[in-house]
């Protein structure tokens, strides 16, 4: 097996992104969002152009690592801005929208990558694709969006359980110049955000189970297709490393897709009348997902046809949560902290999820096959059983947030006063009512330029 402790583009990349969305999650909550992205964007798409000029190995760690800053504050800080543009009636689909990107994107990278470096003769083309689109792109966020007041859509009218509409005091107290936390700075201040969002017990619990789901859907990207083709050895229509990765891959791009849009339906559907929703959704995809992936596994050696249409229906119901734990996390946390909390569920899922479960699921079956003398498809096997065990622990701590996440989600919205432990939040700078005002301003305007078109 491959020690994933390895330093290789990828990793660092990873790394830096983990290191850095912490300062990111600090940022979003007190400047404006809408630069820090674009700022984000441009030093993605910079790095990545220097990195296909790199003259050594170790240029193009370097340039490797400082993507991953940039990716860090798109990653952290856009799905904060669609919470404050929708409603939390439709949020969950509009995230599911922006979640798809993911898979989505991940294929093209493959598909585009491999096809211009084949074209060219050099892999350093396939760097050279997404830069300019990455410039273009900027220049429209920062030409033709604002930065919208946190907490901005949690006044609109929620149908989720019948909620009714702040008005006044309640509304103000989401984003007024008083309740905002942008006057804070420095160490002190990021300590004190974090204590706080760390008391809101169902983001605990949610962040618990969503470290479970990254640490799952590590080690499955990085062994399931090895386990596959060494399975296939042993059987009597074995087949290479690269069909047994063309068919994961296949399946993981299917199921992600279908997944994301039929997990945020589901959630919509179900938080009108239960407002525990959507942590039974996660919990129970989780804990459907165990016992199928075990099987899979435990079938392999016998079918692998019949394991993999039963890792197809495991990643289904894997894949179900990404989009509802966006939005759990978002509605249970203040919007002047949502930021921050996004950054300490991702560096969570990250570092204890999948960088480090490839490694442990590596490092077991390793040592299965020297000490036990177990073949390598077996000691795999075993190994990758680690991945139910913790799937069926984060079902269980989806199920647990669902207990507090409706007196979590009325404390953030507004409709209940803080818990005796929140940091109270002081009064903003100057830029940021500007910010406000200027959003308010300009959508005045684009509504008054709409009824004037209608008539």
């Amino acid at each position: 097996c491959v020690c994933v402790c390895d330093l290789t583009p990828l990793r660092l990349l990873r790394v830096s992104f983990m290191m850095f969305s912490p300062l990111f999650g600090y940022l979003g909550d007190r400047y404006n969002r809408k630069h820090l992205i674009c700022i984000g964007i441009f030093f993605w798409s910079i790095f990545t152009a220097l990195g296909s000029f790199a003259p050594s190995y170790g240029a193009l760690l370097g340039a490797r690592a400082l993507v991953g800053v940039g990716e860090a504050s798109y990653v952290i800080i856009a799905p904060t801005i669609l919470a404050d543009l929708f409603a939390p009636d439709v949020r969950t689909h509009k995230l599911a929208i922006f979640y798809i990107a993911i898979p989505v994107g991940s294929a093209l990278g493959f598909v585009v990558g491999s096809q211009v470096a084949a074209a060219f003769g050099s892999w350093r083309w396939a760097l050279r694709v997404s830069p300019p689109f990455g410039f273009a792109l900027a220049m429209v966020l920062l030409m033709l969006t604002e930065d919208p007041p946190r907490g901005h859509s949690e006044h609109k009218h929620d149908n989720t359980n019948n909620r009714p509409q702040l008005k006044g005091a309640d509304s103000a107290v989401l984003h007024s110049d008083a309740t905002t936390s942008a006057a804070r700075h420095g160490l002190a201040a990021f300590w004190e955000d974090t204590k706080s969002i760390m008391r809101v017990r169902s983001f605990v619990w949610i962040m618990v189970g969503n470290t479970a789901v990254t640490f799952a859907s590590g080690a499955l990207g990085q062994w399931a297709a090895t386990f596959m083709y060494r399975t296939s050895q042993t059987t009597a229509h074995p087949y290479s490393v690269s069909t047994a990765s063309l068919i994961f891959g296949a399946i993981t791009c299917v199921t992600g897709l279908s997944s994301t849009i039929g997990g945020a339906q589901l959630s919509k559907k179900l938080l009108r009348h239960y407002p525990q929703a959507d942590g039974w959704i996660c919990g129970c995809g989780l804990l459907l997902s165990a016992p199928l992936l075990a099987v899979a596994l435990l079938v392999c050696a016998s079918s692998t046809a019949a394991a993999w249409v039963l890792i197809f229906f495991a990643e289904l119901a894997l894949f179900v949560n990404w989009a509802v734990v966006a939005a759990m996390t978002l509605y249970v946390v203040k919007p002047l902290l949502r930021n921050s909390a996004d950054a300490l569920q991702v560096t969570s899922g990250h570092l204890f999820g999948d960088a480090f479960s490839p490694y442990l699921v590596g490092l077991v079956s390793d040592t299965l096959e020297t000490q036990h003398n177990l073949s390598e498809a077996s000691a795999l096997k075993y190994a990758l059983l680690i991945m139910p065990a913790v799937m069926v622990l984060g079902g269980l701590a989806f199920i647990t947030s669902a207990r507090f996440v409706p007196e979590d989600r009325a404390r953030a919205s507004g409709q209940l006063p803080g818990s005796d432990g929140d940091v109270t939040l002081e009064m903003s700078s100057s830029v940021q009512r500007q910010t406000d005002e200027h959003w308010i301003v300009a959508t005045e305007r684009r509504g008054s330029s709409d009824e004037d078109a209608e008539a």
